[in-house]
């Protein structure tokens, strides 16, 4: 069993200054995240996600609310509203990335703790 098994996972990581390497990186992430038991991975880079943003023209800020969006979005547990993702995977070289810092800020909040 993984230590993913069963959880719908969000991937955050740095995407400005390394944009040719991005996709190619949250793609391995994700296929990682499935061996590791993730029943469904939100991958920001993904081309379905990009193709929802193209014809729209977004640009950095659009992309990271978009993004908030997504990791924001609640769903019913156990008879209560709760976060939808269950984890958060932060991608190597996240650290100095304010939007990789502002989504786990917002994860931390959004889980209320749990």
């Amino acid at each position: 069993m993984g230590m993913l098994e069963g959880k719908r996972v969000y991937l955050s990581g740095p995407v400005e200054g390394v944009e040719d390497e991005a996709p190619g990186a949250f793609a391995k992430a994700a296929q990682a995240c499935y061996r590791a038991g993730a029943v469904e991975v939100f991958d920001p880079m993904a081309p379905d996600v990009q193709a929802r943003r193209e014809p729209y023209g977004y640009g950095r800020g659009m992309h990271l609310l978009d993004d908030l969006h997504e990791l924001t979005t609640r769903a019913v547990r156990a008879g209560r509203m709760a976060p939808y993702y269950d984890a958060v995977v932060m991608m190597p070289g996240y650290g100095p990335h304010q939007g990789c810092f502002l989504e786990m800020r917002e994860a931390k909040e959004a889980g209320d703790g749990d």
